[in-house]
């Protein structure tokens, strides 16, 4: 659970500066209605500001709970340690720390990274039988379906 308040807090954060740098460009191109801090105060005066801020807070909440996901495979990490790392391999993702039972990997590229607001960590952590994969839903499921080609060789 403390990885879901980490992970709202720095996309409420996201959002916050898009919607500073949404503002400045507006009132740079001359399409707000006041000038410096003055356009940012009329924004919120009126009830459709507090309504964009309360949207950015209630989807900064949620993304958390859409966005990441964990899924077992069974699966003996000691004996597919090669077949795990290809497959991570082969979606772009290099090990970043590799223990016995547990191996993490990240993004090998830093624009995807930044693309992913550095959330891109994946986990591995095993139990004996089952392999558990905690991470992006988007990376998870072309993951384990590369996991699947690539256990059965």
């Amino acid at each position: 659970m403390n990885n879901y308040f980490a992970r709202a807090g720095r996309y409420i954060l996201r959002l916050a500066v898009l919607l500073i740098i949404m503002l400045a460009l507006m009132t740079l191109a001359g399409m707000s209605r006041g000038y410096g801090l003055s356009s940012y105060l009329f924004i919120f005066a009126s009830t459709r500001g507090w309504f964009f801020l309360a949207f950015i807070l209630t989807v900064g909440l949620l993304y958390p709970l859409f966005s990441f996901t964990k899924t077992e495979i069974k699966c003996d990490i000691s004996q597919k340690r090669e077949s795990i790392v290809n497959a991570f391999a082969n979606c772009n993702y290099a090990v970043e720390t590799s223990e016995e039972s547990k191996m993490t990997f990240r993004a090998k590229s830093f624009v995807r990274r930044l693309y992913y607001g550095f959330d891109d960590r994946i986990t591995v952590v095993s139990d004996g039988q089952y392999i558990t994969i905690e991470g992006l839903r988007r990376d998870i499921v072309r993951i384990e379906a590369r996991l699947h080609v690539f256990m059965a060789m």
